[in-house]
């Protein structure tokens, strides 16, 4: 789902996302068929952008890969990530180039603070967690988004402060890219009553009102569980709003049949400026069929006013 900028019309794009923890750990169960099942259920949907969590292993990544390009998507990965023994983060993100989307200027910030390297069994140290980005590219339109993934909560001990840190690290982050807009999407493995939450305050969270309203959780757990770990911000600045229906996608019980997350499938609507309108009709009628310059001229203006 897309819109088009129309002179004389508000500019508003609209973009579906999922994201998705898809639980691709060393260990976890029935993982080629999960992934399998999960690739053409986001498939079926027909996404924007996709961002994953836990995509670990190569041939989980690859999975992904085969059945979404085949779809018309195009696949943004870790620049310079390793893949073996596990893939650098886990992270693993797609846009819809069938639709005219593209993803420039990948990057990825590793976070600073981590669990230690030497403890294994966690793996979160060892996997190199933190931010892929990149920009999304349509109509003018040029959008940050951001898919990442937190130390999870191991006990004895939770790990909150590192959470904590890395929060502050994801949000220097997204602040350093200026006063662009953004989508930020992941597991943050991070409650809302979790005193790490604050440190994203000034960004608009974008999964609140089905966070608030479902009383259910995004962790699978038997029995069920109402813990949330996974979520949508935004970050606008002055002239822009984005705004976001968001659903889950519902696992049955833990790997049953997804993973042992809910993803989340959000539309979201992206208002941008007028004067931002007018520049990309502008730039984009020179591409279109010739126009008098009278026809330009007058066109523009009334895009600039809002007619």
């Amino acid at each position: 789902m897309s819109g088009r900028l129309v002179p004389g019309v508000a500019s508003e794009t609209k973009l579906r996302l999922v994201s998705w923890n898809v639980h691709g750990a060393p260990g976890a169960p029935r993982r080629y068929e999960r992934m399998a099942t999960m690739a053409r259920v986001v498939t079926a949907r027909r996404p924007d952008v996709v961002l994953l969590q836990e995509v670990w292993r190569q041939r989980d990544a690859e999975t992904f890969i085969e059945a979404l390009v085949s779809a018309g998507y195009a696949s943004v990965e870790v620049p310079g990530g390793g893949r073996w023994p596990l893939r650098t983060s886990g992270l693993l993100s797609f846009v819809r180039s069938a639709a005219g989307w593209r993803a420039d200027a990948p990057l990825f910030h590793e976070f600073r603070a981590e669990a230690g390297d030497w403890k294994l069994w966690q793996g979160d140290g060892f996997g190199d967690k933190g931010a892929l980005s990149f920009s999304l590219v349509r109509d003018g339109l040029s959008l940050a988004v951001w898919n990442t993934h937190l130390q999870a909560a191991y006990m004895p001990g939770g790990y909150a402060e590192i959470r904590r840190k890395q929060l502050i690290e994801l949000r220097g982050a997204i602040e350093a890219d200026g006063d662009r807009a953004a989508l930020v999407a992941g597991d943050l493995n991070t409650t809302p009553d979790e005193a790490a939450f604050a440190e994203l305050a000034g960004l608009q969270e974008l999964s609140a009102a089905l966070r608030e309203s479902c009383a259910c959780g995004t962790s699978v757990e038997m029995p069920p569980s109402k813990q949330w770990l996974d979520y949508l911000f935004a970050k606008t600045s002055a002239g822009w709003r984005i705004t976001a229906d968001v659903s889950l996608i519902r696992s049955l019980a833990p790997d049953v049949p997804y993973s042992d997350h809910h993803g989340l499938d959000a539309s979201v609507r992206v208002a941008r400026p007028k004067s931002e309108a007018a520049l990309a009709w502008l730039a984009a009628v020179r591409l279109a069929a010739p126009t008098t310059r009278r026809e330009l001229l007058a066109n523009a203006a009334l895009l600039l006013l809002g007619r």
